[in-house]
């Protein structure tokens, strides 16, 4: 079901927070997870660039972005049983990339920016849930969030009805299946063509066989 985990890594306390969530979907579904950290190496001071080259300075965060990433979360992920990938250039793009090449099921990142900062800028999170083929778990706050349990409890998941919509009904499902908890759809429904989208929705979740792995756009919110 999620065999893959990518969890991507930034250092801060809201990564912190969210380990306990991946832990606990990991323990859920028997999945392996892999940390990933993406270093820009373009970004530096201008009093660097006085003493050394944008090479120099490049190696030196690498090379420190390298010893934190091994670092990081040890306890709750020792680097001998989970993978840690250090990779340079676009968060996003790199954790979507990644997430692709490498076969994840689930990437699960917290949310950092608020939503008016994600309104002009777009946070790291809002462009990894618009870009990924698989399905993004994200949390607010979680820096300061307590942790609840995953099973045993009800699930809501958003459609809207896109071309990728009964794959996502189909892979909610099963999830919630194997984790034993109840499911809930919601769309907000914009035309009249309700009893027709309704259908659709209905052959998806009787539907158990024929489901893609990968539903592009997909993401579960906590």
């Amino acid at each position: 079901m999620i065999e893959n985990i990518l969890f991507p890594v930034d250092f801060s306390a809201a990564c912190v927070g969210m380990a306990a969530n991946v832990k606990r979907v990991a323990r859920l579904f028997h999945s392996r997870v892999t940390l990933l950290h993406v270093c820009d190496l373009a970004s530096h001071n201008g009093f660097e660039l006085y003493s050394r080259t944008p090479q120099e300075i490049a190696e030196e965060h690498w090379c420190i972005a390298q010893q934190r990433l091994d670092s990081f979360l040890e306890c709750d992920f020792p680097a001998s049983h989970f993978p840690r990938v250090l990779r340079g250039g676009d968060p996003s793009q790199e954790i979507v990339e990644l997430a692709h090449s490498g076969d994840f099921d689930l990437i699960v990142m917290p949310t950092h920016a608020g939503r008016f900062q994600q309104m002009l800028l777009g946070s790291t999170t809002a462009k990894v849930l618009e870009d990924a083929d698989c399905m993004v778990m994200t949390a607010g706050h979680a820096d300061t969030a307590v942790p609840e349990p995953l099973g045993d409890r009800h699930w809501v998941c958003g459609i809207d009805f896109g071309p990728q919509s009964e794959r996502l009904v189909r892979l909610a499902s099963r999830a919630a299946e194997q984790a034993h908890a109840h499911l809930s759809f919601v769309h907000r429904e914009r035309s009249q063509s309700w009893q027709w989208q309704h259908s659709r929705i209905r052959r998806a979740t009787k539907a158990n066989s024929g489901a893609p792995r990968r539903p592009r756009g997909s993401n579960l919110e906590r």
